[in-house]
């Protein structure tokens, strides 16, 4: 279970996402703009996310073969997807909120 400290910093950073995002853009003009955006969010967060898959095959293929040059390698690559995947999942939240009008904690 994840600590409500992480859950807190996670939602501010949504909330600074999506401030950020009506400051430099405004809101959204029609809903056909709303689906644009998100869709385009998920599409690189889709992209680290097959990154990371790729990344967990070679691990378990240098694992098998006790590689551990090569393990570290993939764990440095599976922690940089794992966080730029965590990064564009927090983009989605945002502009899912910035749809929604959210305010901080809604």
């Amino acid at each position: 279970m994840i600590q409500n400290e992480t859950k807190d910093f996670m939602y501010n950073a949504i909330y600074a996402e999506m401030q950020n995002a009506i400051e430099k853009h405004g809101y959204f003009k029609n809903q056909h703009e709303f689906y644009a955006v998100l869709d385009e969010e998920y599409e690189e967060a889709e992209e680290f996310d097959y990154l990371f898959v790729d990344s967990l095959n070679d691990l378990w293929r240098f694992v098998r073969t006790d590689n551990s040059e090569d393990i570290e390698k993939c764990c440095y690559n599976l922690l940089n997807y794992a966080f730029q995947t965590a990064l564009e999942w927090v983009q989605v939240c945002a502009v899912i909120k910035k749809y929604l009008g959210g305010g901080k904690y809604d």
